[in-house]
């Protein structure tokens, strides 16, 4: 799969501890105020999916 879009950064408290809550195992890795953490999401996506036995498939996202 190949993805392509703009990625926007959003690295709020809100949303950090958001996506720690949804995934809590990466709460062993990072914390809210860690600088290390960032949270993004991709605007204007395309994914283009690939198989060894047909044509590509893309799709806007």
């Amino acid at each position: 799969m190949r993805l392509k879009g703009k990625a926007v950064f959003n690295t709020t408290p809100e949303t950090k501890a958001r996506a720690l809550e949804v995934m809590p195992s990466l709460k062993n890795l990072y914390s809210v105020y860690d600088s290390r953490f960032e949270v993004f999401y991709v605007e204007e996506g395309e994914a283009t999916f690939y198989s060894m036995t047909g044509e590509p498939r893309t799709v806007k996202l």
